[in-house]
């Protein structure tokens, strides 16, 4: 899902300041969407790839903690 897509919804859904949840995050765009308008993430994904995708996409933006089941 392009980055911009994500603004406009999160813009429709949410307010600036609040904490979007994204269960199954993929490779962290809701995140990125997220940071860029102001907003807190909580971003869960299960692939080992995709965490790792993740890590590089917010490498140095923000504080984040991965735990493995």
């Amino acid at each position: 899902m392009p980055i911009s897509l994500c603004e406009q919804l999160l813009d429709f859904v949410t307010y600036e300041g609040e904490v979007v949840l994204d269960s199954f995050a993929g490779s962290g765009v809701v995140g990125e969407a997220t940071l860029m308008m102001r907003r807190s993430c909580i971003l869960i994904e299960i692939l080992k790839e995709n965490v790792e995708k993740i890590k590089i996409r917010f490498e140095g933006k923000i504080w984040f903690r991965t735990i493995e089941c």
